[in-house]
């Protein structure tokens, strides 16, 4: 194990923010997004994976609901956040409604290294050999058993963003959220750029698009 990455782990296995130097990759990113939130807001990191961006925004935020369906990329999370506690690992998959659902997945191609697995089924890097059936939560739904609304959340759902997103506006949840954070996935999902342009239209006419940054890494 290299140096930094020993460094990183002992940070985080301490519950300790790491400092900007051994930041790497979108960390930096994730960083700005953190520093806008306060120890009142609640965050939803939909898709956290592993919990580097959940781990950053427990550094500043309330509290952190942080939502993967994997069962073995939930454990990884569950270990790499047991020193934060203000965050709350979830096993289920946000979605459109409340229920069951087909993750489609690859096995990792090496120990501990997960691709983005997904609910739909027409991801382009995906061979939809492998699949595990997960518990499903529509988003609205979610937000709207909170004690508070909620400052922030960060949409990585591997082509699913737009149909739960498309509910969600539907619904009084949305007045209930300040911004959404989406990485869009219209370079891997077919039909996915029409699903965007929909969405983008109802949300402007709804009046609600300029809570959405599409720009998450």
């Amino acid at each position: 194990m290299g140096l930094r990455r020993a460094l990183r782990n002992g940070f985080r296995r301490h519950g300790l923010r790491l400092p900007g130097w051994l930041l790497r990759d979108d960390e930096p990113h994730m960083r700005r997004v953190a520093r806008t939130l306060s120890r009142g807001d609640i965050v939803l990191d939909l898709g956290a994976h592993t919990g580097i961006a959940a781990i950053e925004f427990s550094h500043c935020a309330g509290r952190v609901y942080a939502f993967e369906p994997h069962p073995d990329i939930f454990a990884a999370l569950q270990r790499n956040t047991r020193a934060y506690p203000r965050i709350v690992p979830v096993r289920k998959a946000v979605s459109d409604t409340t229920g069951t659902a087909q993750l489609f997945f690859e096995p990792p191609a090496r120990p501990g290294f997960f691709e983005g697995s997904t609910l739909v089924t027409t991801k382009s890097n995906l061979s939809y050999a492998n699949a595990h059936e997960v518990e499903t939560v529509a988003l609205a739904e979610f937000i709207l058993s909170l004690d508070r609304d909620v400052a922030l959340i960060k949409m990585d759902v591997e082509g699913a963003e737009y149909r739960i997103l498309s509910a969600l506006i539907e619904t009084p949840a949305i007045a209930r959220v300040r911004e959404i954070h989406v990485e869009d996935h219209c370079d891997r999902v077919a039909g996915l750029a029409e699903e965007r342009a929909a969405f983008e239209a109802r949300a402007a006419a709804l009046g609600v698009l300029d809570r959405f940054d599409f720009g998450w890494p």
